[in-house]
């Protein structure tokens, strides 16, 4: 049904009609970007200048009821952009009141209902590169107010007058009553008496502004109607009564149905009865849990004789051990795909000796007892990445990629994400470049090119950021990277950093269409870091796949706490990259291994032939960061075979297990660089002397194989892993999380 006929009552304190500017536009003009300005007085001065023009529709609703606070209008503002505004502040007046701030918007419109004569003014606001807020002046003034009629005397005597006409009845074979009537002029809403079932008086039933009404009738009942219009002097006027229309049920001609001589709310014989509850159907608590993981089949045993390579990228994803932290927390099923035991692995810092000379990587291996398995061995690789002191980190050009859709309102998911932001905010300095688009059903891009040390500016923006709408993530996506590049610093450490719960449901949806996207994008040398948030719809699978095509890593936000852990305490691994697309391959010696079985990395295989082909993408590795491997390996009794590199020598490799090599590029190359070692023997301790380290990778992987419920679990149990942890204490990071969680994980899922 269309409004009735708008009517404006703006007056505007200059002359003329003011155009507007939309903002529904899908296109976003890189070159009137919501950037801060400079701090020169001309420039300040200049913005304070540019105020606003403002205009103002006020309209009555045309249906509904009218709510408790009394009669309405729906009042929208409009207004021009002012070049270089982040925001605009809306003040309003209501009576003899003075101005006061309702609210801050991105946008250059604001609506609401009125119920009293109200007076508006809006300014712009922005920031200045020395982050310093700079308002304008007042924009004119408008005026809105609810009155449909002129206080004139003869105007309100002629409205009482011009009473309603009703029509309508009993709809024929239900207790249903449809009542209608032709639009009073002036009118802004009507009143709906009635008498039921023999009642003397009338009472007032409803207030509505359309012109139909429906109500269910018992016996009997009385209606009739009258138009109400308020004056431009606030008083409320009334007409006469309308013309009574009168309705009554007739008796069933059979025994089913309603007995009407029963009494009203009686059933009789062969009616339904429902049970009444005081129940209320909860969507929060009870809303279906959507969340997805990847599919990937766990590595079973090789034989060396004949499969003696493996080959696999690195991965420094963290995700999985934190989105397992939130679900044993909230006692909720354990999918078996939502536990990847790399990610698990290299949650942690095991200490690895940092890198010297020329290479970014250090590799330390060792050889033990498998704790789970008596049959087996257990190798664990650690590739660890250098650090870079923070006066030689490069300059930064950071996106800030924010899902505001509707799935994004509850307290874990964007409230935390702008945690988030502050807390990376609060490591940044003047020479890095800050800029925050958001997304749901269309992008918006509300901070251009801020310095880094624009803490103020950046947590004014991200602090009026607001949850509903559908999710476009495509279309943030792309304008991201535009963003990304329209601000590249050549040498730099230019990154997307996306923060979403993945749950994209317009534009490209599907994860292979996603990862064409970005696979388009990467090349331009802008990384991208996905940061998840919040369950039940959850779209671990997407995130996942985004980080991994995005030359980036993908990390999972339960707390402000574990925001703290990523993006201040780790910084430097999630967002400066030291190496990208880094590759291991392990060649087993036969003589010395029967048969292997590569821990995790289920979704990051790769063909032997990947190893050395430079075209094909592989994980990144973050300043600091150390990647983590674990092989259970099946020792052999010493018999020979024809074959590879320990095929083809008669006894100088003997004590060797296998060679492992790294290949890896700089972030500025194109062409790999390659590192290896040969693993021995001799390496080997009993259990009794495993390295603190590698009984506290022990015990994450039992952990891991346990809640996926591994078929290569063996002995694993909590007692277990209680144990490899005894004694542990600070010699690991986060060693206590760990430990807390598996009792947690006791308590609440038992042995």
């Amino acid at each position: 049904m269309k409004k009735a006929a708008s009517f404006l009552l703006a007056v505007l304190i200059a002359a003329g009609t003011v155009p507007m500017a939309g903002n529904t536009s899908a296109e976003i003009d890189m070159n009137e970007l919501p950037t801060p300005i400079s701090s020169d007085t001309k420039a300040v001065k200049s913005f304070k200048e540019s105020k606003p023009r403002l205009a103002v529709t006020c309209e009555k609703p045309d249906s509904g009821y009218m709510n408790w606070e009394g009669a309405f209008a729906e009042v929208s503002l409009e207004w021009e952009p002012v070049k270089n505004a982040l925001y605009y502040n809306v003040y309003k007046k209501v009576g003899d009141y003075g101005y006061k701030l309702v609210e801050a918007t991105f946008d250059t419109n604001y609506s609401e209902n009125i119920y009293k004569f109200t007076s508006y003014r809006v300014t712009a606001v922005t920031f200045t590169y020395d982050d310093e807020m700079v308002e304008t002046g007042f924009s004119n003034t408008v005026h809105a107010s609810v009155s449909t009629l002129s206080s004139d005397e003869t105007a309100v005597k002629a409205f009482k007058k011009s009473k309603p006409r009703l029509k309508g009845g009993l709809q024929e074979g239900s207790n249903r009553v449809e009542l209608y009537w032709k639009p009073v002029k002036n009118a802004l809403y009507y009143n709906i008496y009635v008498k039921k079932n023999g009642e003397k008086e009338y009472s007032l039933d409803a207030s509505l502004f359309g012109t139909e009404y429906e109500d269910y009738v018992g016996k009997s009942a009385e209606y009739c109607i009258t138009a109400v219009a308020v004056t431009d002097e606030g008083e409320k006027v009334e007409t006469a009564f309308s013309n009574t229309v009168k309705v009554r049920r007739p008796r069933p001609s059979n025994h089913g149905g309603i007995d009407i001589d029963a009494g009203e709310g009686v059933a009789s014989e062969g009616s339904e009865i429902l049970e009444e509850t005081d129940d209320y159907y909860d969507s929060e608590r009870y809303a279906e849990n959507t969340e997805e993981y990847s599919d990937a089949k766990e590595s079973g045993y090789k034989n060396a004789a004949t499969d003696p390579v493996s080959t696999f990228s690195a991965d420094v994803d963290t995700a999985s051990y934190a989105n397992l932290r939130r679900l044993i927390k909230g006692g909720d099923t354990i999918p078996e795909d939502a536990v990847r035991i790399e990610e698990m692995l290299n949650y942690f810092d095991y200490n690895y000796v940092q890198p010297t000379g020329e290479s970014p990587f250090s590799l330390t291996y060792e050889l033990s007892d498998c704790p789970w398995n008596k049959d087996s061995k257990l190798m664990m690789i650690g590739v660890q990445g250098r650090d870079i002191p923070e006066e030689k980190t490069p300059d930064s050009n950071l996106v800030f990629l924010i899902d505001v859709s509707g799935s994004m309102y509850s307290d874990d998911k964007l409230p935390l994400v702008i945690k988030s932001v502050n807390t990376l905010m609060d490591t940044m300095t003047e020479n890095d470049r800050i800029s925050v688009i958001t997304y749901s059903g269309n992008e918006r891009i509300v901070l251009a090119g801020a310095r880094g040390n624009q803490t103020k500016t950046v947590e004014t923006v991200t602090g009026m950021l607001d949850a509903n709408g559908c999710t476009d993530g495509e279309s943030g996506i792309r304008a991201a990277y535009e963003l990304a590049e329209k601000y590249y610093i050549k040498g730099g450490n230019n990154r997307i950093i996306l923060a979403s719960d993945g749950d994209l449901n317009v534009g490209i949806t599907d994860t292979d269409e996603l990862v064409k996207l970005i696979e388009e994008k990467r090349e331009s040398g802008i990384y991208l870091t996905t940061l998840g948030f919040g369950g039940d719809n959850l779209k671990d699978e997407k995130m996942e796949a985004l980080a991994d095509n995005g030359n980036g890593s993908y990390h999972y936000i339960d707390s402000a706490k574990e925001a703290q852990k990523v993006l201040l305490e780790e910084r430097n691994s999630t967002i400066y990259t030291i190496a990208k697309d880094v590759k291991l391959q392990v060649e087993f010696n036969p003589q010395n291994v029967k048969s292997y079985r590569l821990v995790g990395y289920d979704n990051r295989r790769l063909n032997n032939e990947d190893f050395e082909n430079d075209d094909k993408d592989a994980g990144d590795v973050g300043a600091g960061h150390s990647v983590t491997v674990l092989y259970e390996i099946i020792p052999a009794d010493g018999s020979k075979t024809g074959g590879l590199k320990y095929q083809q020598n008669t006894g100088k490799n003997s004590d060797e297990w296998c060679t492992l090599k790294v290949r890896y590029k700089l972030p500025e190359e194109t062409k790999s660089r390659m590192i290896s070692a040969a693993i021995k023997g001799s390496l080997y301790s009993p259990a009794e002397k495993m390295s603190t380290r590698m009984r506290f990778a022990c015990a994450v992987t039992e952990f891991g194989l346990i809640l996926k419920d591994s078929d290569y679990k063996g002995t694993a149990s909590l007692s277990d892993i209680k144990k490899l942890l005894s004694g542990i204490g600070s010699k690991i990071g986060c060693s206590d999380d760990l430990e807390e969680l598996v009792r947690l994980y006791e308590e609440k899922y038992g042995e």
